[in-house]
């Protein structure tokens, strides 16, 4: 009878890196030989927040991961195919005793695949070991004391990492490559986009870090300096290039800033952590409005008026510039984020369902965590934020004010605005205000407020 190798896993998905990684750190703690994998699942691209260049982003990281472990005799096997087949294809070469992850906080399509690999890892005798991701805590009540517990998480040695050479495991045939056609169309990166992988994350930090830190805070809201100025370290974050903990200590160890840019980089770091954590708790808000009294939306969907946004071609200046930059570069500074969502919402009067996927789409740092939650606040759906209703003029006066990122990405000729959205505001912020103000929203608001204590 054929002997299996007995081995574990190390199954990767947003953290795609060799420092600080945990789960790698627990692969070597265990002492078997185990093989590193990654899945690219062709069901992911069916998803309205899918788009190729986030595949591209990951492709690159891999590689550079792939490099990094080549020093140690190591090496990453992809695939291509569903998580589960090709779990069930693992298990008919290798008799595999753990398989070592970290817990995503994705998507429901994720959440969902994870139960059934559950399902499948428990009824195969197979341990699954989850690791918290970025000191995120899973469950309905991980909230308890979450401050305290980031913040120990934060503050807690970065793990290094040797793996051992005598630990890896050589796959011989790969019956789940990734087709040419699939291949050809990751290795294509657009120069427009930020180079993946951990060496470059490492690099940003350092620059951020040594030269751009101390004009971090005078140019957080300007779309223009902020490409320069902002630490730029999101998509790294988002796929886990690079984990938090050493973002947050590289920061608090620089000497080359005010404590002022430094304090208020890291109010963001715990404020991300926050954010990703509330939509552990309440993945609802993928979904559907998180306030029952904003359900349904209470205006008229016009696809026009949606693709003219997508476009870049409202007519209203900032705004397109905006929308125009995130196609061509994947970035875009927080307040104009939320500008541009205020202006969906507010002054083309859309519901929020079809920025939230626009805006997957094409921001290269698509972080769920962060993404809905912030697209519901913004959209002013929650009940207990304010309502927050961006004047795009007035951002254009405030923080592009010689028009020097308008004219990166705008034609000379201009068309007018598609809607009179000064108008458009008015009335939004009148229904909104009704509705927040009803008994219903203020029931849900204080039963949200109960749930994130």
């Amino acid at each position: 009878m054929e002997q299996y190798q007995l081995i574990n896993i190390v199954y990767l998905k947003r953290d795609l890196r060799l420092h600080d990684n945990p789960s790698i750190v627990k692969a070597e703690e265990l002492g078997l030989p185990y093989l590193i994998i990654y899945i690219f699942e062709p069901s992911l691209r069916l998803l309205p927040t899918w788009d190729i260049r986030h595949w591209r982003f990951i492709y690159g990281s891999l590689l550079n991961l792939d490099k990094n472990l080549n020093k140690y005799g190591h090496s990453i096997k992809v695939f291509w195919g569903e998580a589960l087949e090709i779990f069930q294809y693992l298990l008919t070469i290798f008799k595999v005793k753990c398989v070592v992850s970290h817990q995503e906080v994705g998507v429901d399509a994720t959440f969902k695949r994870d139960i059934r690999l559950r399902r499948f890892f428990k009824k195969n005798h197979v341990t699954w070991i989850e690791i918290p991701w970025d000191g995120i805590q899973r469950g309905k009540n991980s909230r308890d004391g979450w401050k305290e517990r980031v913040e120990r998480w934060f503050s807690e040695k970065t793990l290094k990492i040797y793996p051992k050479a005598n630990l890896a495991v050589n796959l011989k045939e790969n019956h789940f490559e990734l087709p040419y056609a699939i291949k050809s169309e990751l290795s294509y990166y657009p120069n427009n986009f930020q180079t993946p992988g951990e060496e470059e994350a490492l690099k940003v930090l350092k620059s951020f870090c040594e030269r751009r830190l101390e004009k971090y805070l005078k140019s957080i809201s300007k779309p223009y300096e902020s490409q320069v100025y902002s630490s730029r370290l999101s998509p790294y974050l988002a796929y886990g290039n690079i984990s938090a903990r050493k973002v947050y200590q590289s920061v608090q160890a620089s000497n080359t800033s005010s404590l002022s840019s430094r304090n208020a980089f890291i109010s963001r770091l715990f404020w991300r952590s926050h954010f990703i954590q509330k939509f552990e708790s309440l993945p609802e808000y993928e979904f559907e409005s998180i306030n029952a009294a904003f359900k349904p939306w209470p205006f008229e969907v016009n696809h026009e008026l949606i693709q003219a946004w997508a476009e870049g071609e409202t007519g209203v200046d900032l705004v397109d510039a905006v929308m125009k930059c995130l196609k061509a570069t994947g970035w875009i500074n927080f307040r104009m984020r939320a500008m541009v969502v205020s202006f969906f919402c507010h002054a083309l009067k859309q519901p929020w369902e079809f920025a939230a996927n626009t805006l997957a789409k094409l921001f290269l740092d698509f972080e769920p965590g962060i993404h809905y939650p912030q697209i519901q606040m913004q959209a002013g759906v929650t009940g207990y934020n304010t309502i927050r209703i961006y004047d795009p003029e007035k951002q254009l006066r405030d923080n592009d004010r010689f028009y020097r990122f308008c004219k990166m990405w705008l034609p000379t000729k201009r068309p007018k605005p598609i809607v009179n959205w000064r108008k458009n505001l008015e009335e939004a912020k009148v229904i909104l205000w009704r509705i927040k103000k009803s008994e219903l929203a203020k029931r849900e608001s204080e039963r949200l407020l109960q749930l994130q204590k």
